[in-house]
């Protein structure tokens, strides 16, 4: 907890009253989402697929990490900008393409774990699919959300060159713009390289395919 304190008041340190009051909502969403999900696995309720999908941006934190991109480029963006359809819908994507890649990714190791929360679980449970249909139908939706990035991501760049207006502080925003656009493209590369470097989901080579080797239950109080 004292680790967790600190680190939040290092990250307010960076940016204004404003964004630490929009980064504290968004967060505080995250943590009832949370609760959604507890309560679903403890009932063993297969949310819907319109169900997952909006609880899936909440658990996956898609503000938060939106939010996240503005420290990085040291530069608060304002409601304009961040409602900006094309901004929006370009940070939209690049959760949504992180959060369903890792869906399937992940899916093998949830089915075998009677997990409740996965896009491919909630198609066989509400839609009928197969497993080889539903794991179709989550990388055509991985795929569409790239091709909508790159469409996004254009509209979202040709808004940040609006912004340089010849002010300095118009060239400043301009750049932050650009930065935090470029980093919602290095999500798509980050979380794919994640995912196929990291042993976290080959759980062909596990004793047991729910539980990766390094998680020791006996330490969470299991035996």
């Amino acid at each position: 907890m004292a680790g967790f304190a600190d680190s939040m008041v290092r990250l307010y340190s960076f940016l204004g009253k404003k964004w630490n009051a929009r980064f504290a909502c968004h967060f505080h969403a995250v943590i009832e989402a949370y609760d959604r999900e507890f309560h679903n696995r403890t009932r063993g309720i297969v949310p819907t697929v319109e169900e997952y999908l909006e609880l899936r941006r909440l658990t996956f934190a898609h503000r938060i990490w939106t939010d996240l991109l503005e420290p990085s480029a040291r530069h608060e963006i304002p409601a304009g900008v961040r409602e900006h359809p094309g901004y929006r819908r370009a940070a939209l994507l690049s959760q949504e393409f992180a959060a369903w890649y890792n869906d399937l990714c992940s899916l093998p190791k949830e089915i075998a774990g009677d997990e409740v929360h996965n896009l491919g679980i909630s198609l066989i449970h509400h839609e009928g699919l197969t497993l080889e249909e539903a794991v179709t139908e989550v990388r055509r939706r991985v795929e569409e959300c790239i091709a909508e990035f790159l469409v996004a991501e254009k509209e979202a760049v040709h808004l940040a060159d609006g912004l340089a207006d010849g002010t300095r502080a118009g060239h400043e925003l301009s750049d932050a713009v650009k930065a935090c656009v470029a980093n919602m493209r290095n999500w798509f590369s980050t979380v794919y390289w994640f995912h196929h470097e990291s042993g976290r989901y080959r759980v062909d080579s596990w004793d047991d395919r729910s539980t990766p080797p390094y998680v020791n239950n006996e330490a969470a109080g299991e035996k």
